[in-house]
This record gives C-alpha cells, sequence and structure tokens, in this order.
C-alpha cells in the first residue's frame, strides 16, 4: 500500500471539489460512456453499477505543508485512482504529483536560472545594454546601467526562459552585434524612424515599414546567410572597434593633460 497524491493546477484554493456531473470517458473500445466514482468497485462505468449510488469523490483541500491544495489517499481504491485519471480535467485542472519528476522539475528550473543569470554575469556598459535591447526592447536604450542589470536579473529569477530563449537563438551573436551598432552609436534611426542607418554618412543599412520593429529588422537582415549579411556584420564590428579606439586615444590624452 501507498499514498497516491493528486494537486490542483495553477492554483491553490482552501478547499476544491471535482465535478462528478455528466463525466465521460472511453473504454477499452474506444466508446464513449459516462463514469462516476464507486468505491470498492471494479468499474467506475456507470452502466456496470446500475441502482448503485455513486460515492462522493473527497474535497481536495489545502496543505500547509506543501503550500498546494491536495487529495491523498491509500492507492488501494482504484475506482478513485481511475475515476480521477479518467476524468476530463485530469492534466487540466489537477494532476497526479509524481515525486520524483517533480524534484526534477524543479531541479530543471533552478538550472535555467543559473544559465540565465550567467548570461548576464559579466556584462556591463555597451553589452548590457546590447542584450537589455534584445530581451526587453528598445525602451532599454533610455534606461541606466543599473535599471537594465536590475531588470534582467529579475528577468532570470522569474522567467529564465524569455531570456534564455533570446541567447540560445542560433542567431543571436549576429543579432546581439548589431544591438550593440545601435547602442554604441556606430548605427542609428533616421530622423523618421523609417531605417536604420550608419551614422557616420546616414547611409541605409535597412529600411522599416510602418508598424515594423526596427531592432527586429536589423535582426532579421543580419541573420541571413548572404553577402549583404556577411559585410554588414564585419563593417558594424570594424566601426565599434574603430570608435573604441578613437576615445581610448582621447581618453589617453586627456589623462595626460591634466597630469601636466
Amino acid at each position: 500500500m501507498a499514498l497516491v497524491t493528486f494537486r490542483v493546477k495553477k492554483s491553490s484554493p482552501r478547499s476544491w471539489q471535482v465535478s462528478q456531473s455528466s463525466v465521460f470517458a472511453k473504454t477499452e473500445s474506444g466508446v464513449i460512456k459516462e463514469i462516476n466514482y464507486f468505491k470498492g468497485r471494479d468499474s467506475i462505468f456507470v452502466e456496470d453499477n446500475e441502482k448503485i449510488k455513486p460515492s462522493l469523490v473527497p474535497a481536495f483541500e489545502f496543505n500547509e505543508m506543501t503550500e498546494r491544495t491536495e487529495l491523498v489517499f491509500d492507492d488501494v481504491d482504484k475506482n478513485l485512482y481511475d475515476f480521477l485519471t479518467n476524468h476530463g480535467h485530469f492534466d487540466r485542472r489537477f494532476e497526479l504529483f509524481n515525486s520524483k519528476a517533480e524534484t526534477e522539475r524543479e531541479l530543471s528550473e533552478f538550472e535555467q536560472i543559473d544559465q540565465a543569470t550567467l548570461e548576464i554575469t559579466g556584462r556591463k556598459g555597451a553589452e548590457l545594454k546590447a542584450l537589455g535591447l534584445l530581451v526587453i526592447g528598445m525602451g532599454a536604450m533610455s534606461f541606466e546601467e543599473k535599471t537594465i542589470q536590475l531588470k534582467l536579473r529579475k528577468l532570470a529569477m522569474e522567467t529564465p526562459t524569455k531570456l534564455l530563449n533570446v541567447t540560445k537563438d542560433s542567431a543571436f551573436e549576429k543579432k546581439y552585434l548589431g544591438a550593440l551598432g545601435l547602442v554604441s552609436g556606430v548605427l542609428k534611426f533616421n530622423a523618421y524612424h523609417t531605417a536604420v542607418v550608419w551614422a557616420d554618412n546616414d547611409g541605409e543599412v535597412v529600411s522599416i515599414g510602418q508598424g515594423e520593429n526596427g531592432l527586429e529588422k536589423l535582426g532579421a537582415l543580419l541573420s541571413k546567410n548572404n553577402e549583404t549579411a556577411i559585410s554588414t556584420l564585419q563593417a558594424i564590428a570594424d566601426k565599434i572597434n574603430e570608435k573604441a579606439n578613437v576615445e581610448q586615444s582621447e581618453g589617453k590624452k586627456n589623462t595626460r593633460s591634466k597630469n601636466k
């Protein structure tokens, strides 16, 4: 003998009662027939239990220890088990709890949090903001670095898959470079927001149609496996490096001037 646990899904009310009215299930031959709970009987089908009053399914009750609404009973009550697993709400409104599966699920969730957090760790400045653009959206352009870091960390804890869906995308590095180009100032949107252009000469990189997302349009262009995408990616990388070298050189000059 062993205990069987069923749990209400998605919510945890103090008490919950499974419906026993007009519940149907397929027989082994595939015929749909009405079922109910007949304690101590072999069959859950109403036609096999003529003149027998159905038993009342015990209520699911909130468990303070697990903080879930549960129905726990001995597995010798096979009729109750069969009724619940054949119920139309099974795996929709309530589910069979499996401790091993639950442990694996929770462990998987923690692993996703670790992976998502790792994607953020070590990124700062333009690199962090570029990731923020891809995950949060264009609003990240106006956020301070700490704000972006906080939003990404919260996302990593609460919905890590949203962040991982971005970073695990096969074209992530290409899209990331495009976002980095915008953050670094080598790319920009034109005055009418109808194109992404080069910041130094206003040459068009990709046009933006009405209602289209400029960042997504840029990412789609760079994700292609063609000469245009390859040359554009190389140009973005070169311009970012060139700008970084200029800024570094100017920084050294300013340092020397202050030391004189």
